[in-house]
């Protein structure tokens, strides 16, 4: 025999667990019929397993849909009779109601724009908050309704639009309803229409970033590279100590070589209050989740999307991220607290923004290495030509607090020794690691004018590829890369003489830089009459990994805005083995003004990106405006 919940005895003092499990549909048994049920067994000689427990047919029907398939329907009561009993309510005799019955459930005053679950309000706790709205305001909830509608607004809204539905409904009988739009709450989605133009430019209407050399926003970014400051320091100790495993011999296993990178500044600060999170939960996010939530939404922000605009729209979240060092650093109790897993997983990155913001497009992280930021452009691009979102908000975010990358680098002989990327030297011997966060926020061009939002640049063409078999699973493939700029081109409907600047990916090893150039030659190069200029801010701040890309783009902007590529630092002699011969470029370590001829002409700049497992990324900007 197997018992349900008593009444009486032990479980008479647990009132809230025993009106829960009615809500759903199974009663509680009284010391009465439980001693009937034994004597009625006993003497009945039956065998097998039985359940003893009451049951409320409607109740569990209306919760377990499968139910109805083996209980007989009896006549309900007419719509009209439904509506009567709720016609009476407007909105704020609804949200006084839901309020109500969520203080009632969980004791708590929860704001109305707070999401229930994180606030004391649990899975059976909605079925009963379902069941007592029902009866109160004489709708059919079902036992999600609070899991699909998470706030008390949401939930306000939506039973204020289904009393307006079926009141409009009974006063216009001949209008077509299926029986799932009878049955089911539905959910209002902010779905745009797909544009027949598949190529319609991309406009870039905010930009945010934080980088190493206390840079903390785009302006501040443009003043280091005009300063051509090299921003690469010690690796501070309050990150990790590194002499615990460094060692100038490259030959020696488990050890790190070098003792340089790029970092910021005040990484374990965040404003967790703003977001409305416990500090429970974010002393356990991972650092890159909580810069890249500021600065996705500072970028946001910029671009005229506040919480309220932000909340239910459908933008979409593209991340690049590669790292995620967080998940080896060793916390007390962290694996014992329910909020660890989701604060180390590099898909909680993208999907907190949307969770936290109400985004409802796209939501996800790509890592394809160094390339991951500006493949996560591509595909945000594509996304909102196809109509799939509205906006996009795309970022890319690196924090190093482990050691293990370091080793893991050296091991592969991709760090350089002099713990500096000089791209296009003669002295490049790998790169340096660097730390960032940046993000900008895309809108289809037509969607951005017609909305007056501010125009930083517009994206005419993306592509991403892939090596395939090349020398090596890691080794450059030039012929890819040259591919990869001819379908950016292409989508772009330019020519490849009509590049004026090129952000390459520039990491500032022997044979990678001279295989990048010679791609850009062969692409770039054929009947130039005016020079092709090439810069990579890895000289300035490392190499930024899977936040490499994202920068690289936000730095393309300035130099489209302003008219001018900064200098190469650590750029003196050109790397013997970088072929020019023909070629109408200009590398230099000095500040380069591009096409003087005429000012008030376009500029057409692009970025290069290409991940150490073969998957390369190219993207087209045309400067907008003077």
């Amino acid at each position: 025999m197997q018992w349900g919940a008593w009444s009486e005895g032990g479980m008479a003092e647990r009132n809230s667990a025993i009106k829960r499990a009615e809500a759903t549909g199974f009663g509680s048994i009284s010391n009465e019929l439980g001693k009937k049920a034994i004597e009625q067994l006993l003497v009945g000689n039956k065998k097998g397993v039985i359940c003893i427990t009451p049951i409320n047919w409607s109740n569990l029907k209306l919760n377990i849909p499968l139910v109805s398939r083996f209980v007989s329907q009896k006549s309900t009561p007419s719509k009209s009779k439904q509506i009567e009993k709720h016609s009476k309510f407007g909105y704020a005799e609804v949200l006084r109601i839901v309020r109500q019955a969520v203080a009632e459930i969980t004791s708590n005053n929860i704001p109305d724009d707070a999401s229930l679950m994180t606030n004391g309000l649990d899975s059976l706790g909605a079925v009963v908050l379902a069941q007592t709205l029902s009866q109160e305001i004489g709708l059919s909830l079902t036992s999600v309704f609070a899991l699909n509608h998470p706030t008390i607004e949401d939930m306000t809204d939506a039973i204020v639009k289904r009393i307006e539905n079926e009141e409009s409904d009974l006063s216009n009988p001949t209008l077509p309803r299926t029986e799932n739009e009878s049955s089911v709450e539905k959910t209002s989605l902010n779905i745009t229409e797909t544009k027949e133009n598949q190529t319609e430019p991309i406009a870039i209407i905010s930009t945010a970033c934080r980088l190493p050399g206390d840079v903390t926003s785009p302006e501040e970014f443009w003043d280091m590279l005009l300063e051509r400051k090299d921003c690469v320091t010690d690796i501070p100790k309050t990150r990790f100590n590194i002499d615990d495993v460094y060692d100038p011999n490259p030959n020696m296993v488990g050890r790190s070589y070098t003792k340089s990178g790029a970092f910021m500044k005040d990484v374990e600060s965040f404003d967790y209050e703003f977001f409305g999170m416990s500090f429970a939960e974010a002393r356990l996010m991972d650092p890159q989740q909580r810069l890249l939530l500021e600065v996705a939404f500072e970028a946001a922000y910029k671009a005229g999307y506040d919480k309220s605009r932000l909340n239910k729209s459908s933008m979409g979240v593209f991340i690049g991220q590669m790292n995620y060092d967080w998940a080896h650093i060793d916390i007390e109790d962290a694996l014992a607290d329910p909020y660890y897993a989701a604060g180390s997983a590099p898909s909680i990155t993208s999907n907190r923004l949307s969770y936290l913001l109400g985004l409802t497009g796209p939501s996800m992280t790509i890592d394809t290495a160094c390339s991951s930021s500006l493949v996560a452009v591509d595909l945000a691009v594509e996304k909102l030509r196809k109509g799939a979102c509205s906006t996009a908000l795309v970022g890319g975010v690196n924090v190093m607090l482990h050691p293990r990358s370091y080793i893991g680098c050296c091991a592969a002989n991709m760090l350089s020794f002099k713990g500096r990327c000089a791209t296009f030297d003669e002295g490049a011997d790998g790169y340096c690691r660097g730390e960032g966060v940046g993000a900008v926020v895309l809108k289809r061009l037509s969607d951005a004018q017609a909305d007056g939002d501010p125009i930083l640049a517009v994206i005419r063409g993306s592509a991403v590829n892939q090596d395939g078999r090349s020398a090596s699973l890691t080794a450059p493939n030039g012929l890819a890369q040259q591919e990869v700029i001819r379908q950016a081109l292409n989508e772009a409907g330019l020519e490849g003489s009509d590049v004026d600047y090129v952000e390459c990916h520039g990491t500032g090893t022997s044979l990678g830089d001279p295989i990048e150039v010679e791609a850009l030659k062969n692409v770039l190069g054929e009947q130039r009459s005016k020079p092709l200029v090439l810069g990579s801010v890895k000289t300035n701040i490392g190499h930024l990994e899977g936040a490499a890309g994202i920068i690289s783009l936000i730095k393309t902007i300035e130099v489209l805005r302003h008219r001018k590529a900064p200098g190469n630092v650590h750029f003196k002699t050109l790397n013997p083995k970088i072929n020019i011969d023909n070629f109408n470029v200009v590398i230099s370590a000095n500040e380069t003004q591009l096409d003087n001829h005429n000012p008030n002409s376009a500029l057409i700049g692009s970025i290069s990106s290409f991940g150490f497992g073969g998957t390369n990324a190219h993207v087209i900007l045309e400067s907008w405006g003077k």
